[in-house]
């Protein structure tokens, strides 16, 4: 037999794994955008309201844009 979790365990579950998420993207934004844009565009009221899975392909997103910066870099590094 298992057991059910109650509807309002599961609300709270999704509403941790949210913050934590946009917590992530944020921090991957502050080190692409400056802090106040990132306040603005990434303020936790305004990610709340996307779904989790929105929130995942973002902070993929900010992955990506983070290791393209690093190769940029790197390669302007080794050439001088």
């Amino acid at each position: 037999m298992t057991k059910k979790h109650s509807p309002t365990l599961r609300k709270k579950t999704i509403k941790m794994e949210k913050i934590n998420l946009i917590n992530k993207i944020r921090k991957q934004a502050i080190r692409i955008f400056d802090k106040d844009v990132v306040k603005i565009h990434y303020a936790n009221e305004r990610l709340m309201k996307h779904k989790s899975t929105e929130l995942l392909n973002l902070l993929v997103w900010f992955n990506k844009e983070i290791d393209i910066i690093k190769n940029v870099e790197d390669r302007e590094y080794m050439g001088r």
